[in-house]
């Protein structure tokens, strides 16, 4: 049987391995994969934030709250992010870009596709936005989001840093916490 391709490894090359450890684990955790953590939530303040946050599905604000991530991996290399933050579920696809968008990871929510760019960063993992779509449609650059994420390790474990702003409405939401694999035993 042909083992599913790795995403990041593939996106990265080389670089990948300077990647910090858990960071690289992470993104080569067998599929299926579960892990928890704990994270802290902020989202802009304004009503039109909301209502995009909330279209969404993404996090509520709290200072502190549980995350369960799940990751599957299709033998493609397509891989399913299932975020749960407090009970408050969201998930994307994230594959390889193809055409115009070869080279790029391609997140997809629902009708909306984000191109990212994944680089190495002093053993970070950093993703910035570089084209987005809907229905298909490619959008201007200048209405996309603004967005910054990395991944790095903290107290040898993986930690991430989300940032997604818009033009003219600000913050929509900052994300940022860790996650550890979640032990079968302890469900057992």
């Amino acid at each position: 049987m042909k083992a599913a391709r790795l995403l990041y490894d593939e996106a990265l090359g080389r670089a990948i391995e300077r990647v910090a450890e858990p960071v690289r684990a992470f993104h080569r955790a067998a599929s299926p994969a579960h892990f928890t953590g704990r994270a802290r939530v902020d989202r802009g303040t304004n009503r039109i934030a909301h209502f995009i946050a909330d279209m969404m599905g993404l996090p509520a604000a709290s200072p502190d709250c549980v995350i369960e991530f799940r990751l599957t991996r299709d033998i493609d290399g397509v891989e399913t992010w299932r975020r749960t933050f407090a009970g408050t579920s969201f998930a994307s696809t994230q594959e390889q870009g193809r055409g115009g968008w070869s080279g790029l990871i391609v997140e997809r929510f629902g009708l909306m596709a984000f191109a990212l760019a994944a680089t190495e960063d002093r053993g970070r993992l950093r993703v910035v936005p570089r084209h987005w779509s809907v229905f298909g449609i490619p959008m201007p650059a200048f209405l996309g989001p603004r967005a910054d994420g990395f991944e790095h390790n903290a107290n040898d474990r993986f930690n991430f840093d989300v940032v997604l702003c818009l033009p003219l409405i600000g913050l929509i939401v900052h994300y940022r916490g860790w996650l550890e694999p979640k032990s079968e035993a302890a469900t057992a």
